[in-house]
């Protein structure tokens, strides 16, 4: 985990941290049920699970460069 304190955005202190998809479950489980944040943690979680699902299945993302003579 990397937390990293101190940086500016739209001059107000802000707080960064890189988590798993553990710790996002763990951190959920501090949140009430009715609070706005839990609902916007849930559709990280939401998109994070069906993100390593599709990889899981093989359908990655590929992105193809075509080169144009024109």
């Amino acid at each position: 985990m990397e937390i990293e304190i101190g940086k500016i955005y739209r001059n107000e202190p802000m707080a960064k941290l890189d988590l798993n998809l553990e710790d996002l479950y763990w951190v959920q489980s501090l949140v009430p049920d009715g609070d706005g944040f839990r609902k916007e943690l849930q559709v990280g979680i939401d998109a994070i699970e069906k993100y390593n699902a599709t990889m899981r299945e093989g359908y990655g993302l590929e992105i193809v460069v075509v080169q144009s003579d024109k």
